[in-house]
């Protein structure tokens, strides 16, 4: 019995050996496979409210070829996906949502469920939509008459435009178109009865982007209104640049014609009236436009004035590009003269509804206009010894360097006066031609004197100076200015016209 038992205690020893040695033979774990990882294109870094993106993921690694998912936080308000699932390089379009703020975009891979590709955008407000005026309603207008208009939307993604209104409705006149494109032109016709009418531009975009204007609508003016005798004066400069001033009356017959009248004309320069009689006005037309405005043609008999004698008041420059030097303006098209003033500035269109039957019309071409840039300092006639200023800084360095020349002057005057006492008014002329800014000039000893000088000195400085009792007068035209020396004059007859 006991030798049984050491035999089958052998046989459990043996086989415990065997089965071990056994398990040395199992078969190894898989490899681990690689990581699925994306590429994510088209994503921008901001967006406006509900605009739109395509976006993009190319997967790698994935041997399923399962695609993407699309998601977004916050979720809720995030914005759309379409579709929500995309193959590897496949494009989903990606809607904005209606509010700023900012969003993260994901794409999960469908094999993994992870994220494999993710990115932040910001949606930004879009800036307001503004609406001005670029060709703006006129302050009056005639009954019937037409006024050009513009309006530009700025910030407008759609181009959606203008539409133009006015109030009270039903009387307050038409546009023609009553839509027009951003900055293109409509034409206002207004009402046949006298009144005060709103005009209103409104971006199609947004109905709060809106401009008005008041026109006062006024009985249009006509031929038959003007008759009778006038009086008009003007001034301004010639082709030459130099200032006329011109004065005169006028018959109007009330059917627009001028049957007589006469004037007086002086340009300074030598171009005149004959005195005492003056010009005679032979005849001419007039004519009044629906807006009141008009012009005025008169024939004389002097041939040096105008076209032969015939003068036209009335101005229209078109087809240009005009700075008109205003903040923000820019440039305008076109303008209007009459006399010597500007009457109007804008496009070329509103400047031709301002055409008469007597208007010159001149085309630039596309040519550059700027206002006149005038000199403000004058140089001494022939010369002269002048004040250096090389050394001024400011107004009152050169007040009180031309202070100090000036009492310089005077006692190098009254030394001379007193050596030439047996000619008194040569003695004043040397007083005058050694003023600190006093230039050269023609005189004639003992004899009455009458001299044109040029200035640098300030217009206050020469409205004070009155050497002895020789008289300065100063005709003083925009920046220009002269002198009118007259010794033997015995009172002080200056002034100084601004």
């Amino acid at each position: 019995m006991r030798s049984s038992i050491s035999v089958c205690a052998a046989f459990v020893l043996v086989s415990g050996i065997l089965i071990g040695c056994g398990g040395g033979s199992s078969t190894p774990p898989p490899p681990t496979p690689p990581t699925i990882t994306g590429s994510l294109s088209g994503a921008p870094q901001s967006l406006a409210p509900s605009a739109t993106a395509s976006l993009t993921v190319t997967v790698s690694n994935d041997s399923s070829n399962a695609g993407v998912d699309w998601s977004c936080a916050p979720a809720g308000s995030c914005g759309t996906f379409s579709p929500t699932h995309t193959a590897s390089g496949a494009a989903t379009t990606y809607t904005a949502p209606a509010t700023a703020g900012s969003v993260t975009v994901n794409a999960t891979s469908t094999a993994s469920s992870k994220i494999i590709a993710s990115a932040i955008i910001a949606v930004n407000a879009p800036a307001a939509v503004t609406l001005t005026f670029s060709a703006a309603p006129p302050a009056t207008l005639a009954t019937n008459g037409t006024a050009s208009l513009a309006a530009t939307v700025a910030n407008d993604t759609t181009n959606a435009g203008v539409d133009w209104t006015c109030t009270p409705t039903g009387t307050c006149g038409t546009f023609n178109p009553a839509h027009t494109a951003s900055g293109a032109a409509t034409v206002y016709t207004a009402p046949g009865a006298a009144g005060a009418v709103v005009l209103t531009a409104t971006a199609t975009a947004l109905a709060t982007a809106t401009q008005s204007a008041t026109v006062t609508i006024s009985t249009a003016s006509n031929v038959s209104d003007l008759s009778g005798s006038y009086a008009f004066a003007l001034a301004g400069r010639d082709v030459n640049a130099h200032a006329y001033s011109l004065a005169g009356t006028v018959a109007l017959d009330g059917n627009g014609n001028v049957t007589a009248g006469e004037q007086d004309y002086n340009n300074g320069h030598g171009t005149l009236s004959p005195q005492p009689s003056g010009d005679s006005i032979t005849g001419g037309t007039y004519t009044v436009g629906a807006d009141g405005r008009g012009t005025l043609t008169l024939i004389t008999n002097n041939a040096a004035l105008g076209v032969t004698g015939t003068e036209t008041f009335s101005l229209v420059v078109v087809n240009g590009k005009v700075f008109t030097a205003r903040d923000g303006g820019g440039l305008a098209q076109g303008f209007a003269v009459m006399g010597d003033k500007f009457i109007a500035v804008g496009t070329s269109e509103a400047m031709r509804a301002r055409v008469g039957a007597n208007t010159k019309v001149i085309d630039l071409a596309g040519r550059f206009v700027t206002p006149g840039l005038a000199d403000g300092h004058f140089h001494n006639e022939g010369g002269g010894p002048g004040i250096d200023l090389s050394a001024t800084r400011s107004i009152a360095d050169l007040l009180a360097v031309v202070a100090a020349a000036a009492k310089s002057s005077a006692a190098a005057a009254s030394s001379s006066s007193a050596a030439a006492n047996a000619n008194n008014n040569a003695a004043r002329n040397a007083a005058i031609n050694s003023l600190a800014t006093a230039g050269k000039s023609s005189t004639s000893s003992g004899a009455a004197v009458s001299t044109t000088k040029e200035t640098m000195i300030p217009l206050a400085a020469v409205a004070h100076y009155q050497p002895g009792n020789t008289p300065l007068s100063v005709n003083h035209q925009g920046l220009f200015a002269s002198s009118t020396v007259s010794p033997t004059m015995t009172k002080h007859a200056g002034s100084i016209f601004m």
